[in-house]
């Protein structure tokens, strides 16, 4: 009886920290809808209304980029649900916003070198920071632009040059000249050896 009672506690507290992990948050304004806060499926405020500028995410499901003002300056930088600030003033910005985040990764930019990288859900580098270019995860695989130079067009810039590559988010070469097309759909194929 003693370990039916025990078998049953250790499901009871595993699917209870499952759930939470599963657990959307999701945006929330303040009373003037300048601020924006996270509150979780229950409605329980997980982040009072602080953030504001670039936040854009409406859903926080890991990790997230946020910006917030602090004594008349604005700091950026991803957020994960545990609290964990990484990639201060690092975000991926693209069209005036920032990344979001994709299948728990989201891209950095490193503001020395303009390079991209991605950090993974609980905000640790997986992918450096050593790529010109990098599209979303999707299905695990990354199509990737590597030592191209930066080109400016008017008020745009685009990429020249370089290597294309399609990775892993491990960061191995999957396919080497890898030429990305948009009509490609990445959560249809199947990944062999």
């Amino acid at each position: 009886m003693k370990k039916i009672l025990i078998l049953f506690i250790f499901l009871l507290l595993n699917s209870l920290t499952f759930a939470q992990s599963n657990d959307i948050w999701t945006a929330f304004p303040n009373k003037d809808t300048t601020l924006t806060g996270f509150k979780d499926k229950n409605g329980v405020i997980k982040i009072e209304p602080k953030f504001n500028g670039f936040t854009i995410a409406r859903k926080f499901e890991n990790i997230i980029a946020v910006t917030e003002e602090e004594s008349g300056n604005w700091k950026s930088y991803y957020l994960t649900k545990q609290g964990k600030i990484v990639g201060r003033d690092s975000l991926y910005v693209f069209d005036n916003g920032p990344d979001c985040e994709n299948e728990g990764f989201i891209r950095f930019t490193d503001r020395k070198t303009d390079k991209m990288g991605i950090f993974n859900a609980e905000g640790k580098i997986v992918i450096p920071a050593e790529y010109s270019a990098l599209t979303k995860v999707k299905n695990g695989i990354i199509s990737v632009l590597k030592d191209a130079k930066k080109q400016q067009d008017g008020e745009h810039f685009f990429w020249a040059g370089g290597k294309e590559f399609l990775i892993d988010i491990n960061n191995k070469i999957l396919v080497e000249d890898f030429a990305y097309n948009d009509d490609l759909n990445f959560y249809s194929l199947e990944k062999s050896k």
